[in-house]
């Protein structure tokens, strides 16, 4: 994946992002490392995940990205 954008923490660690924004509809992909493994923390509508480089082995999250990213939702629908 090729990624177009940065998010920076306070501490100065980068993570490299593409966002796709379309219909009500989102998708994030985020560069990490993971207890020592790289790969790829994936926001959509529908849940998140981290898919690692290594084996393509998936870490599931059980929260509604919603409840996350509500008041970026709420700007989105604004727009």
């Amino acid at each position: 994946m090729s990624y177009d954008k940065l998010l920076v923490e306070s501490n100065g660690e980068e993570y490299p992002y593409s966002e796709l924004l379309e219909n009500e509809r989102y998708q994030y992909f985020i560069s990490i490392t993971w207890d020592d493994k790289d790969g790829e923390l994936v926001v959509l509508n529908t849940g998140a995940h981290i898919e690692f480089d290594v084996d393509g082995s998936w870490l599931i999250f059980k929260v509604a990205p919603e409840s996350i990213f509500q008041k970026r939702l709420n700007y989105l629908k604004a727009s």
